[in-house]
């Protein structure tokens, strides 16, 4: 079965300007590293566009407040003609909406083709980040969590009793800490710099503080040392990567140390657990990542090893 590449054309029009790190020369910069690869890509890879999401789908973690907020935010923006600062340089354009409805949209679509049986597992391109995001506010470029929204999805709407939510990146994702704390059924664990701020862990949500510099070694261990333990008697049905391309060691943002070549690697460990826990579904979502060129390569090396063919 193959893996599906989830992406939409509006997750591109998110405009935050060029001098921003989350810029859109991101996608992009992914695509051409994936279309350079398709002769080894192209039997294993289904390309899908996903449906936009719904304001029923982003309320099923975003006050309603707070999204009228944001739509507020994109119309100054479309009134301005230029990106406006929403939160903590969080910016909003006037295709700002659109984008984050197309990127919510996919993690959707991705969630019900590994349901549905349309994928082995599968890679949602999108933009901007999400596990920043909270259900009121912004944080560090994201505004909607679309992992969180494909978690509550499987777990309110396909009647999921268990889903587990790894993340790895420079920074924790206290985002999805906020919202899916609460919930018995779903698990967060996150591996970050110990230089990111976060949430004391608690019986939903672990903190994996990393030392500044870590590599891959480290990240490896970490996942090997405290996942297992962590899902003593928690049996997920899927688990959701939020894929944080900010530990590559060329990131201008980051503290890490991982090479792009390393993500086949970590993310062989993460097909494992979800081969040895959910029957291989597996949806990996695009977050942080501020190295465009790099954060291709790394990608290619990430689809490789959600397809099993060698990087």
């Amino acid at each position: 079965m193959s893996t599906a590449f989830v992406t939409h054309h509006d997750c591109s029009r998110h405009d935050t300007g060029w001098a921003h790190p989350e810029h859109q020369g991101r996608l992009p910069a992914i695509a051409r590293a994936v279309y350079r690869e398709m002769l080894s890509l192209h039997e294993v890879l289904r390309e899908m566009e996903g449906r936009p999401a719904g304001q029923d789908d982003l309320r099923l973690v975003h006050d309603g407040a707070y999204l009228a907020r944001v739509r507020d935010g994109v119309a100054q923006a479309e009134r301005e003609g230029r990106p406006v600062d929403f939160e903590g340089g969080t910016m909003l354009s006037a295709a700002s909406w659109d984008a984050l409805t197309a990127g919510a949209g996919c993690a959707i679509t991705a969630a019900d083709a590994l349901l549905e049986g349309a994928a082995a597992n599968a890679f949602c391109a999108i933009r901007p980040p999400g596990s920043g995001a909270g259900r009121s506010r912004a944080g560090n470029h994201a505004i909607v969590n679309s992992a969180a929204i494909a978690a509550l999805h499987l777990r309110r709407r396909r009647g999921m009793d268990a889903v587990l939510i790894l993340e790895w990146g420079e920074n924790y994702g206290s985002g999805t800490a906020d919202i899916v704390g609460d919930d018995p059924g779903i698990r967060y664990i996150a591996l970050h710099s110990e230089a990111s701020d976060s949430t004391p862990s608690s019986a939903g949500r672990t903190s994996v503080p990393l030392p500044r510099g870590a590599g891959v070694g480290e990240l490896l261990d970490r996942l090997d040392a405290t996942v297992p333990e962590l899902l003593s008697g928690f049996q997920p049905q899927t688990v959701i990567l939020s894929l944080g391309l900010d530990i590559l060691a060329s990131d201008p943002h980051g503290t890490l140390a991982v090479d792009p070549s390393d993500l086949y690697s970590l993310t062989r460990a993460v097909v494992a657990l979800a081969d040895e826990s959910s029957e291989g579904r597996l949806l990996s979502i695009l977050e942080g990542g501020y190295d465009p060129p790099a954060m291709g390569a790394a990608v290619v090396h990430h689809l490789e090893a959600l397809a099993g063919i060698a990087s």
